[in-house]
């Protein structure tokens, strides 16, 4: 094993025991906790979704979860090893996605604490985060095909099995809760249009397209035989299309300046910089080749889990590819300014041993609150 991937290998651990220690020992009383477990065991006692028990989104969620506590022990506490896990595997792709943009190890590391501190309290394991998690991965693949293949060839297509793999990923989404699935799917299968500039390139952005579909189509297809195939598509339609206006629970975006001063903040810049970034999309051609463009195109698309209840856990889980930009950014300008001549040799010191400092506040405010 390299050594990069065995530094890889500690990380993960680390945030896989942080994490541990958060959500483990976590009061029961989060409702939205226990009704996805309860759909679960619903689907693990043999019971049916739409067919014999009532849920709104599409139910790969919970015939996953199902599927496990059928095969180990059906209790809560599965569900929250679950929960570790997942947790665990998206910040450890939040990582990446940074190690993929440069940010240097120190740094990705401040910011996966700082992740750690904003989400600690609203981990746990549900389907939007399933679905984050999905994003995160899609998001981490066109930015590593991008590095690989540069800007000049970013339509190229020669390994059809990535584009529809990267299809299959995004058509997860829709099979896990559809009105993010589908914004995902579409920008899953669309962004590379905004590389294209003559009927040359067209046609290449078009295969890329029609794989990716295909790819898109597999796990719908296949949910809604499952549907079909034990007499539930027509309660399917019923719950989720028809009877989904009955669900009136509703909470503005203007109550999360009601939470922390963090949270107030973020709740700010979120929005402030989705706008700014995609004006600066529109108007500058050349940021267009930028490896953020794929943070914030994606980030857009799942943003929407924010509505219509924006209170923290789905502010924060619509948001971290936002800010990911958000920190990338800091760090890209900061890095920027370090590097250049005016930044003398005790000034980088200082600015080195100011992450240092971060670093062990942010940490150490996790161990004590």
């Amino acid at each position: 094993m390299s050594k990069e991937k065995i530094i890889n290998l500690l990380i993960f651990l680390i945030i896989l025991t942080v994490m541990l220690s958060v959500i483990i020992c976590r009061p029961i009383g989060d409702l939205d906790e226990l009704w996805n477990y309860n759909f679960a065991r619903n689907f693990s006692d043999g019971l049916v979704p739409y067919r014999d028990f009532n849920i709104l989104q599409m139910p790969l969620f919970s015939i996953i979860c199902g599927t496990i506590l059928k095969l180990t022990v059906n209790q809560l506490f599965i569900m929250r090893f679950l929960a570790t896990i997942l947790g665990a595997l998206i910040l450890f792709l939040v990582y990446k996605i940074f190690n993929e943009l440069k940010v240097k190890r120190t740094i990705s590391i401040i910011f996966i604490a700082f992740f750690i501190y904003i989400l600690r309290d609203v981990l746990f394991i549900d389907y939007n985060w399933l679905t984050l998690f999905l994003t995160l991965g899609l998001i981490y693949l066109e930015i590593k095909k991008y590095k690989k293949n540069g800007t000049k060839d970013i339509l190229q297509y020669d390994n059809i099995w990535f584009e529809i793999g990267v299809g299959i990923l995004a058509g997860l989404t829709f099979t896990l809760k559809q009105t993010s699935g589908i914004l995902i799917c579409m920008v899953a299968a669309g962004n590379k249009l905004v590389y294209v500039k003559d009927l040359k390139q067209f046609k290449k952005f078009l295969k890329i397209f029609l794989y990716r579909i295909i790819g898109i189509l597999v796990p719908i297809v296949l949910m809604l035989a499952y549907l079909i195939i034990n007499n539930a598509f027509i309660d399917f339609i019923n719950y989720t299309i028809i009877g989904a206006k009955e669900f009136i629970h509703y909470a503005p975006y203007g109550k999360l300046f009601h939470e922390n001063i963090v949270i107030k903040i973020l709740a700010i810049l979120v929005p402030l910089y989705m706008f700014y970034g995609t004006i600066r999309y529109i108007l500058n051609e050349k940021n267009k080749n930028k490896e953020r463009y794929f943070l914030l195109i994606y980030g857009l698309a799942i943003f929407i889990l924010v509505f219509p209840i924006s209170n923290k856990v789905h502010f924060f889980v619509g948001s971290v590819p936002i800010i990911s930009a958000i920190l990338y950014e800091i760090y890209y300008y900061c890095y920027k300014f370090y590097n250049k001549k005016v930044c003398n040799h005790l000034t980088k010191k200082i600015i080195k041993y100011f992450f240092i400092i971060v670093d062990i506040v942010i940490i150490g405010t996790l161990i004590y609150v």
